[in-house]
């Protein structure tokens, strides 16, 4: 899942089923982008790494907690 979100497409939300989370993602990555070509800042550029690792840290995160991403009660992980 934090591979799909590091594209900054928010895939792995889709992935997740979380679409309200990809769809707000998408809109702000989309806003991030128009601002870093816009002004072509180092200021930009940084809050759109920010904003990227946030993002891949919090689908980790989610991912992590999923009930599908572990083995479940009485399964062996081999």
């Amino acid at each position: 899942m934090a591979v799909g979100n590091a594209s900054l497409l928010g895939i792995g939300y889709l992935i997740l089923g979380r679409r309200r989370l990809f769809w707000s993602a998408a809109a702000v990555t989309a806003a991030l982008l128009w601002l870093t070509y816009g002004t072509a800042a180092t200021w930009a550029e940084l809050l759109l790494v920010l904003w990227w690792a946030a993002v891949v840290a919090h689908g980790l995160r989610l991912a992590r907690r999923h009930p599908a991403a572990g083995p479940r009660r009485g399964q062996r992980v081999l």
